[in-house]
């Protein structure tokens, strides 16, 4: 996962410029079509208003995701309000079927707005899942073909790199982390200064990681990785640079051997 995918991962949390500028044209639409169909109303019934006002919403909802689908609910909720309930062109309410359609108004956006991000969340997983099992695949072959230990440990370097998201990641021959060092272990979890949480996930923080190159409990090495703060790394971002090290490890041993 590279930068570019955490930004993209960092906008679906809090919506993009694109998800806030649908929710407040579908504000201004709702707005305006509470405002054209309040002298019709005694025809059409305020029923139908509230209608051509949830096609709205759902829309804005689908289109803007959790940004755009509450913006627009807001705006078709409190234009119901002022324009089609007693007493008219206030934000008073008298009836109770009416504070029910309002209320309805709100939240049809708000789930219409968190289905559609849940959906592009799951797309998004199952993109990011794919991406990192071609990596692994990708760097799995380099180091089966490798002539040298460097090119088995330059193709590693860049598969940890984009599977952490990492702003450089170095390899060290011979050398292993201290007690004290911050290192992922082969479960993925962190040793030493716990994940710092951020609005999308979980980070390495700022301190460098180490992840270890071992065969047979002999050290052969380590990643130094510096992350990139504030980029969430996943469990499995970080039980795929185990792999990675330990595909690292098996072409070690057969290149030195």
């Amino acid at each position: 996962m590279d930068i570019q995918q955490y930004s993209s991962r960092r906008e679906a949390e809090t919506g993009t410029g694109t998800d806030w500028f649908v929710g407040l044209g579908g504000f201004g639409v709702s707005l305006l079509i509470a405002g054209v169909l309040e002298g019709p109303r005694a025809t059409i019934g305020s029923t139908n208003v509230a209608l051509f006002l949830a096609v709205v919403v759902v829309a804005a909802g689908v289109l803007g995701r959790r940004a755009g689908g509450w913006i627009t609910a807001l705006g078709a909720a409190l234009s119901f309000n002022f324009f089609h309930t007693r007493p008219v062109h206030t934000l008073r309410i008298a009836s109770g079927r009416d504070v029910i359609t309002v209320v309805l108004l709100a939240a049809l956006g708000g789930l219409a707005g968190e289905l559609a991000h849940r959906r592009q969340t799951a797309v998004r997983n199952a993109e990011g899942g794919r991406e990192s099992t071609r990596v692994l695949h990708l760097n799995a072959e380099e180091c089966r073909t490798a002539t040298s230990a460097n090119a088995a440990v330059l193709s590693s370097t860049a598969a940890i790199t984009q599977l952490l998201g990492a702003e450089s990641v170095a390899f060290e021959h011979g050398a292993a982390g201290g007690p004290g060092s911050r290192r992922i272990e082969h479960n993925g979890t962190l040793t030493g200064v716990p994940l710092r949480a951020t609005p999308s996930g979980y980070d390495l923080g700022e301190i460098p990681v180490t992840i270890d190159v071992t065969a047979r409990d002999r050290i052969l090495g380590r990643f130094l990785v510096v992350p990139t703060d504030g980029h969430p790394v996943s469990l499995d971002a970080r039980l795929g640079a185990i792999v990675v090290a330990d595909q690292l490890s098996l072409a070690l041993v057969g290149t030195l051997a």
